[in-house]
């Protein structure tokens, strides 16, 4: 087995702003961030226009955010990128074109499972229950594909006190699925899934 790809300082910037979308009055944090992304552009225009990209939808700069990522795009269309395109226009509140991105991404990548991490965030964040069920039942099938990530426990993860939103799960789980070489999803984290969006534990 091939050892995992470490994680770019580029990824692990996103990772951290999208954990600043849930405390975007953090201005401090996101000014650093951006002088930090700017700086990336240098090295790596992709991921630091995608990071640039995200900011501007947690600061809900519409006009700015479509440029970042209009660079970004001319620059790659993988599927990393159009994921990351697909969470900031979450952020923005434009769900049917956050879809359409990840949709279009799951297409081109059926055994990648971070188009269906982001699916099913924007469905649970909507309230379709009904489609994060089926999202579920996909994501699911996708473990034992590859040998399953080292995850912590649900209850180590999400202490019972902590909102226990897919959304926020999933969240939480992104800067480990979006590993290069760990794209499939644990057993063990889809059961807490199944247990979660239908309110029994898994079989």
């Amino acid at each position: 087995m091939a050892a995992p790809t470490p994680k770019t300082r580029g990824g692990e910037l996103i990772d951290e702003l999208n954990l600043l979308a849930e405390t975007p009055e953090n201005t401090i944090a996101l000014k650093r961030a951006e002088k930090e992304a700017w700086a990336l552009v240098r090295v790596n225009p992709v991921e630091g226009y995608c990071a640039l990209g995200i900011l501007e939808g947690i600061r809900q700069n519409e006009e700015k955010c479509r440029e970042m990522f209009g660079k970004a795009l001319d620059l790659s269309k993988d599927s990393v990128t159009r994921l990351n395109f697909a969470m900031s226009v979450f952020y923005l509140g434009r769900f049917d074109e956050a879809i359409a991105a990840a949709a279009e991404a799951r297409a081109e990548y059926p055994n990648d499972a971070q188009p269906i991490e982001k699916l099913m965030i924007t469905h649970d964040f909507l309230g379709n229950a009904d489609t994060v069920r089926a999202l579920a039942g996909a994501y699911r099938a996708l473990a034992g594909v590859e040998p399953p990530l080292q995850v912590p426990s649900a209850e180590d993860a999400f202490p019972e006190d902590a909102p226990g939103t897919l959304s926020r799960m999933l969240s939480r789980m992104d800067g480990i699925m979006r590993e290069e070489d760990m794209v499939k999803p644990d057993k063990a984290l889809m059961d807490f899934v199944g247990e979660l969006v239908a309110g029994v534990p898994a079989a």
